[in-house]
């Protein structure tokens, strides 16, 4: 019998073949705020190696709006008008114990004084949106009807803004007082008109410490001579931003990512580069539509203003832009406090 071979040769042939399709964006890196999302694609496979190699994509996202007040009163300093039997200290006010049985000897206590008052020092300038206070839990909760709360930077309260008032609190262990607004200052007041003890278990103070906000953020000028305008919110007042010359109402604007209540702005200029400058504040990238928060003069070549903006008033976008001038817009620092 004659036997046959068959031989069988394969041959590898180098291919170009096609990118596969992108993954599923990932969800952001941030839970809150502005992040980065990725996503990924194989390479397709080239020769006899078959080797495969990720691509990665990026982009900018952003998660759900991040929450910016906490409780900012515990454990800071307070005083109260007086302590009874020097047994009920004010400081049980805000060191976190929520028992509003009186005999647990968790709360603070007066004599029965006129007018008297528990002070909490945030020991900076903050933002205030409510005041929670927790009412003794017992047959004399009506102690504390009439209680009323100021926010100011009086340490002495007078003169501060209040907060709100609540006429009965009879019964009523967790007492809300709205401020109706934002409110600023260091020293929260809760105090009782007319003489009478005050005892209060607990105090949350809503709210958040002002920081310069603008220190870090995206920012954008009219014009650029070397110096960009990044230079005007690098939190260092010894570098500067710097317009070209000869363009006719020069402007610096920052992009917070989101609104802001900005209460006060300092504005740190060259003080060869003075000019009269407005200062706008608002949603709208167009500074025109934007509602003015102060106008700076250029009064004996004063290189730094402070100036605060109106109650209340909030925005992404800050601008700064000298008008009926077109010289060199030249800013060592913008900042802006709030939150």
């Amino acid at each position: 019998m004659m036997l046959k071979s068959l031989l069988v040769v394969v041959l590898f042939v180098a291919v170009n073949g096609k990118f596969a399709e992108w993954n599923e964006w990932s969800s952001c890196t941030a839970d809150c705020g502005s992040g980065i999302a990725t996503r990924e694609r194989m390479s397709p496979p080239y020769g006899t190696d078959h080797c495969y190699s990720a691509i990665v994509q990026e982009k900018a996202c952003t998660g759900k709006s991040c929450k910016r007040t906490a409780n900012i009163a515990r454990g800071k300093p307070t005083t109260a008008s007086s302590n009874l039997y020097n047994k009920y200290p004010s400081s049980r006010a805000v060191d976190g114990n929520y028992n509003t049985m009186f005999n647990v000897k968790s709360c603070m206590h007066t004599d029965k004084d006129m007018k008297p008052f528990l002070r909490i020092d945030l020991q900076k300038e903050s933002v205030v949106e409510k005041v929670l206070i927790w009412n003794r839990e017992d047959s004399y909760s009506s102690r504390l009807n009439n209680v009323y709360v100021t926010v100011g930077n009086d340490p002495d309260g007078f003169g501060n803004s209040v907060c709100g008032r609540i006429d009965n609190v009879t019964e009523i262990i967790k007492v809300d007082v709205l401020c109706g607004g934002i409110l600023f200052g260091r020293y929260v007041h809760i105090r009782i008109p007319g003489q009478q003890y005050l005892t209060i278990c607990e105090v949350e103070v809503i709210g958040a410490a002002i920081t310069n906000v603008a220190k870090g953020q995206a920012a954008t000028q009219s014009s650029t001579l070397s110096h960009p305008a990044s230079k005007a919110v690098d939190g260092n007042r010894g570098t500067y931003s710097h317009t070209t010359n000869n363009i006719k109402d020069q402007w610096l604007q920052i992009d917070f990512g989101q609104e802001r209540y900005i209460k006060r702005v300092e504005l740190y200029l060259h003080p060869s580069h003075v000019h009269n400058t407005t200062l706008t504040l608002g949603n709208d990238k167009n500074q025109s539509l934007n509602r003015v928060c102060a106008v700076t003069k250029d009064l004996g070549k004063i290189p730094n203003h402070i100036v605060n903006c109106p109650p209340g008033l909030k925005g992404r976008y800050l601008t700064a832009q000298q008008f009926g001038s077109n010289k060199y817009m030249v800013i060592y620092e913008l900042e802006a406090y709030g939150y």
